[in-house]
């Protein structure tokens, strides 16, 4: 009878171990899977922080001030610096963009119906146009 009930908790107690290696498993893959994405990340906010001179760098600095201001709970959709045009931008996905190309901060809907751009001075503004289309 010892002999049965020291197999069952050897049983058990190896059981006990598989599914905490198994947890420990599963938790290590999502750790090394969430680290891999945050080095991923910092690796292009270190590329895109390289394509900025001073000027362009106090700009972006005056899009996330304006961002946290009036925009902190909206989801990011992209930041990124415009070659072409010297924006730079935060879009987010409520399709408002934040930028920046001077010293002052705009607001920018883009209309898919007329495909122009529509520019503002206020968030409010942009964000009611935008919730009117």
């Amino acid at each position: 009878m010892n002999d049965l009930l020291n197999n069952l908790t050897h049983l058990s107690n190896e059981r006990r171990t598989k599914r905490h290696d198994l947890r420990h498993n599963i938790f290590m893959l999502f750790s090394y899977n969430v680290l891999l994405h945050n080095f991923n990340i910092c690796i292009m906010i270190i590329d895109f922080l390289n394509k900025l001179d001073k000027s362009d760098l106090h700009r972006y600095i005056q899009v996330l001030q304006a961002y946290y201001k009036h925009a902190e709970n909206e989801e990011l959709f992209e930041i990124d610096y415009n070659e072409q045009t010297g924006y730079v931008y935060i879009a987010l996905e409520n399709g408002i963009t934040i930028a920046n190309n001077s010293d002052r901060v705009e607001y920018i809907v883009f209309d898919g119906k007329n495909g122009q751009e529509e520019f503002f001075d206020e968030y409010e503004q942009a964000k009611n146009y935008e919730y009117e289309r």
